[in-house]
This record gives structure tokens, C-alpha cells and sequence, in this order.
């Protein structure tokens, strides 16, 4: 396939899927059944996605990666210890690095990088300080992990394809397999599908979707290999 032709297949299918709305709960007990799940979070935030998962399914194991200061005492304090829920107070990238992050005073736009929020007029940063971060592949190696992870869910304000590009080992391996993505509408996107694509992952639905100035501004989408497609 030619890559014009690439694209104009990919834009059929992204708004054939816009011009719907997604059952995301139904889609995953379908896509899972009764499974019991193991789940990466990277950018965890206060644990909503988590939340949402345990009212669908029964939770095996939850990797947590979140660098915020305040949401990780925030975790801590919810999870109470439980040894299901393992905590990494790291971001997730493509490799070992230290960077500055930006924790905003709306805490699920804190960052790497500062930004602007057309939704939020007053968005201000209220912290800034460094943080660690690692890769998915590094951290999957160096604790001697051989489970197929379920979910990975990327909600990492830009820095989305960094982590993918971080788990080319696992998606190579086809260790996971259900991706979730924040993807913005902005040339990043087009970067991710590719990625995903050549790793023979495919875009399978989307939830979530906002619009600014009616323009589509982001939207969630999950991926699955076509080893999975038929589960």
C-alpha cells in the first residue's frame, strides 16, 4: 500500500469511527470478557482510569507510572498498600532521563512540557521541579516481567509517542494487548498510527472525543495487535 493511499484509508476510517459514539465498557467486557486484568498505567492522575477499570473487571495487577508529586500521595492514601497496585513514581518516555516537570493547579495537565489549554483560560503551573523517567521496555526487563500485559493506557500530555517508541520490545513481543491512547489532533497523531501500524498494531475504536471551534481537539483511542482482533 503506497502511502497516499495509506492515508486516505486511514482518514475513512477515522470518520467513519467520529461519526459514532463508543460504548468504551461494553467494548472492553467484549473485547476481554471476564478476564481478570493486568494493567499499566502511565499517567495515573488521581486513579480515574483505574476506577473505571475495576467497575468492569477484577484487577490482577496495575503498574502505575505518575511523576506528580500531589497525585502520588493522593494514590497512596487510596490504595492503601494493596499489593495488586504497584506505584512507579517515574514518567514513562523512551528511555532513562531526568526532566523538569510542571505540575498544573488542574493536576491532569501536569507536564513535561508547559502548554497552553484552550478549555482553561487559567491554567497556571503551581510547581515545577525534576522528575525520573524510564522507559516501558527498561522497566518490563529490569524487574524480570514476563506477563501479556492488557491494558496500557497513555495519558502522558504529549509525550505519548515517546512511550510507545519506549515499548517497542513489548509491542514487537506482542506483550500487550490493548493500547490506550489521549491523542491530540496535531502531527503527533498521524506518528502514532504509523508507529503502531509498522508494529502491526491496529486503531480499533475511539471514545472521548472533544471539539474546539468544532474542530476536533483530541480524542481516546485504543489499539490492538491483529493477533487479538478476533478475541
Amino acid at each position: 500500500m503506497n502511502l497516499l493511499k495509506f492515508f486516505q484509508n486511514l482518514d475513512n476510517i477515522i470518520s467513519y469511527i467520529l461519526s459514532n459514539e463508543a460504548n468504551e465498557s461494553k467494548f472492553l467486557r467484549n473485547f476481554f470478557k471476564k478476564k481478570k486484568i493486568i494493567l499499566v498505567d502511565a499517567g495515573s492522575n488521581l486513579g480515574g482510569y483505574l476506577e473505571f477499570i475495576e467497575n468492569n473487571f477484577e484487577i490482577n495487577k496495575a503498574y502505575m507510572f505518575e511523576p506528580s508529586r500531589k497525585c502520588i500521595s493522593y494514590l497512596i492514601k487510596k490504595l492503601n498498600n494493596q499489593k495488586k497496585y504497584q506505584i512507579i513514581k517515574k514518567g514513562l518516555s523512551n528511555k532513562n532521563k531526568k526532566v523538569n516537570f510542571f505540575e498544573y493547579n488542574v493536576l491532569s495537565q501536569s507536564s513535561i512540557y508547559k502548554k497552553k489549554n484552550y478549555y482553561n483560560k487559567n491554567l497556571s503551573i503551581n510547581k515545577k521541579y525534576q522528575i525520573k523517567c524510564t522507559s516501558l521496555d527498561k522497566f518490563y526487563i529490569k524487574n524480570k516481567l514476563s506477563v501479556l500485559i492488557d491494558i496500557l493506557k497513555i495519558d502522558c500530555q504529549g509525550e505519548d509517542l515517546n512511550i510507545l517508541k519506549g515499548s517497542k520490545y513489548l509491542l514487537s513481543k506482542k506483550k500487550i494487548k490493548l493500547i490506550k491512547i489521549e491523542i491530540e489532533n496535531n502531527k503527533n497523531m498521524i506518528k502514532i498510527i504509523n508507529l503502531l501500524d509498522i508494529m502491526g498494531y491496529q486503531l480499533v475504536t475511539i471514545t472521548k472525543k472533544k471539539f474546539y471551534k468544532e474542530k476536533l481537539f483530541f480524542f481516546d483511542a485504543y489499539f490492538t495487535h491483529t493477533k487479538y482482533l478476533n478475541i
